[in-house]
Parts: C-alpha cells; sequence; structure tokens
C-alpha cells in the first residue's frame, strides 16, 4: 500500500514537471506576439484656472450639482477622435485620467464654489440637501476633424431645478445647451487636453453666470417660492 502511495506521488510531480514548462512557453509566447506588445498608457486631465466674477451679494441660497451623465459615445476614458460622419477613433496609448462625466463635474463644482456666489454649494455625494438642483448632461467631448484642422469640441446640456415649486411642471427654471470648442495646433494628446480645458473654461464661464441670474430672480423679493 505504501509503494502505492508514493507511486501516486511520483506520478503528480511527473506530471505537474512536464505541465508547468509548457504553461510558461505558452505564456512567454503570447506576450511576443506580433500585436500584442504591451503599449504604456498615459493619463490626461484638465487644467484651468477658475473664471473670475464680478463681486455681488452672496446670494441667500444653496445649489447642489448633480453628476453629470454623458452620451454613450464619450462616457469612457477614450481620447475620442472624430475625422467623418459615422466614423469616430481614439488615440492609442492615451487616455482621460477619468471619464469626462466625472471630471466635468468635478470641475464644475469647484468653479461654482470659487465663485463665491452662492451661500452654499453641494455635491451629488453631500447628503445635505438644496432648494436648488443643477443637472448636466455632455452631448460631446472630443476631439474634431474638418478640412484639415482640429478642434476641441464641448457640447453640454444644463438644467436648473427649484425645488421650492410645488409643482413639478413649474420647478424647471431653464434649460440650455452649450456648445464650445477651441483649435488645436498640433493635434496630439497633449494639445486635446490644453484645448479641451480651454472650452471647459469657457463653458462654466458662461454656465455659472446664467445659474446666478436665475436664482437670483427666483428668490427676489416679492417672487414666489411655493406656487
Amino acid at each position: 500500500m505504501k509503494t502505492g502511495v508514493v507511486g501516486d506521488r511520483r506520478g503528480r510531480r511527473t506530471g505537474l514537471s512536464v505541465v508547468l514548462p509548457v504553461v510558461l512557453v505558452l505564456v512567454a509566447a503570447g506576450c511576443s506576439m506580433p500585436g500584442k506588445a504591451f503599449v504604456p498608457s498615459e493619463s490626461h486631465v484638465l487644467e484651468y484656472p477658475s473664471p473670475v466674477f464680478e463681486k455681488t451679494d452672496v446670494l441667500d441660497a444653496a445649489l447642489k450639482l448633480e453628476r453629470f451623465s454623458a452620451a454613450r459615445a464619450f462616457s469612457g476614458p477614450d481620447m475620442v477622435i472624430r475625422e467623418k460622419p459615422r466614423l469616430q477613433s481614439a488615440y492609442t496609448g492615451h487616455r482621460w485620467r477619468v471619464s469626462p462625466e466625472d471630471m466635468v463635474t468635478d470641475l464644475f463644482l469647484r468653479d461654482l464654489r470659487d465663485s463665491g456666489i452662492f451661500r452654499a454649494v453641494f455635491s451629488y455625494r453631500d447628503r445635505s440637501a438644496a432648494w436648488f438642483v443643477l443637472e448636466g448632461g455632455i452631448g460631446e467631448f472630443c476631439e474634431r476633424r474638418e478640412d484639415g484642422r482640429a478642434q476641441a469640441v464641448l457640447h453640454a446640456t444644463l438644467t436648473l431645478l427649484d425645488l421650492r415649486k410645488s409643482d413639478p411642471t413649474k420647478r424647471v427654471l431653464f434649460q440650455k445647451e452649450y456648445r464650445f470648442s477651441s483649435p488645436m495646433a498640433e493635434g496630439n494628446p497633449d494639445d486635446l487636453a490644453r484645448a479641451m480645458s480651454l472650452a471647459m473654461g469657457d463653458f462654466t464661464r458662461e454656465a455659472i453666470a446664467d445659474v446666478r441670474r436665475a436664482v437670483r430672480d427666483a428668490v427676489a423679493p416679492g417672487n414666489p417660492s411655493g406656487s
């Protein structure tokens, strides 16, 4: 009986000694196959200074920014390129550090808070409630090439809601589309990040000014809040 057990263990060891080198050879071959080489990825982000607004009295209102949504074609980390109708590609080895919807949300939140316009600004992660809620969606976030020229294109939609209104049909203070583009000089990932940063800065500057006007009018004395 003991001899049988030893023989079985030896058989298992022999089998492993044959299989393991074969597996290692297959793995090594797979790593060296043409077209399968590992390509390191560089991550890019948007960077620009917060827009500066004219100093006015702080609005006695709290605002909550919901997380931006994005069209499926632009919701991933790919740095998308559009050269022709119905054709979309992306830079190889270069990606956005985070998805466009999260990057736009974080920067818009920063600029809202830095503006000093509102009594308080909350993010969708905060449990605090606010009467005014800002929702946004990204329709396009890419490099567009036309007639030999490239530009960063940002298309977004904002909806501002006044939750004090008991009638849901009257809660929408405004809904507006924003389209911004910034020319690219070199047509590469770094240039796309630079140009998109400029477009993003233009977007938040105009959008925050629109939100300020709408909230200011909504909280003005004599303006009914609960109807």
